[in-house]
């Protein structure tokens, strides 16, 4: 099983209408900063490798870059890792951390996933699952059903989480997995959310047989 290059992970995200935070790749330094210097807010900084399963653990997230010396101690991090094939960069968000997946089990197919996200996921295991594909009915009975639910509905005066939208975008993850057979696995954490803006800020997608 192979994790396929972010473009691509991008680009079928953005065939299926799963939106994620504006992100670009980067191969060359100088083109990486000076599209960082342009910017007017900090930005991350991720590595984009086949074998990295977890960025975090493997020291290859760098949030909140924007001097010169932070970006060029992260591209020296991230330049070293294993099998590398670019830098990531992407505008920073905040809100509620999601998780969205789907995954091909041997019995069921694929199936899709709904918890809560960042560290949340691992720690707490708060999550739902549906075989794919699903309605948007399905859906919101997915999301309903965690325990932390109380988080995405305005929870002491945060902003109440859009959950018609995020609805539409786990029926078109289901979608997705369902419709691409060599798909292997999705991994959409955390998936970003604040009020009407839901945004998948890592995304990480293995098929069984890929090759570069």
């Amino acid at each position: 099983m192979k994790q396929i290059p972010f473009v691509q992970t991008m680009q079928l995200l953005e065939r299926h209408d799963i939106p994620m935070v504006p992100s670009s790749v980067f191969v060359d330094q100088k083109e990486a900063w000076n599209f960082i210097s342009k910017l007017k807010q900090p930005v991350a900084m991720k590595i984009d490798a086949a074998e990295v399963w977890h960025r975090t653990e493997a020291e290859g997230v760098f949030l909140n870059v924007s001097r010169k010396q932070e970006f060029e101690q992260a591209w020296q991090r991230l330049s070293s890792i294993s099998e590398h094939r670019g830098v990531i960069v992407q505008e920073m968000r905040s809100g509620i951390e999601l998780a969205l997946g789907a995954k091909r089990d041997a019995q069921f197919g694929p199936v899709v996933m709904f918890g809560l996200g960042g560290i949340l996921i691992e720690l707490m295991q708060d999550v739902s699952f549906r075989v794919a594909p699903i309605d948007l009915a399905e859906a919101r009975r997915m999301i309903s059903e965690i325990k932390g639910y109380r988080l995405l509905t305005g929870f002491r005066g945060r902003p109440a989480v859009d959950q018609d939208k995020l609805a539409e975008i786990l029926v078109n993850l289901g979608y997705l997995a369902a419709e691409n057979s060599e798909i292997e696995e999705i991994d959409l954490n955390p998936v970003m959310a604040n009020g009407q803006r839901i945004e998948a800020v890592d995304a990480k997608i293995w098929v069984l047989d890929y090759e570069e």
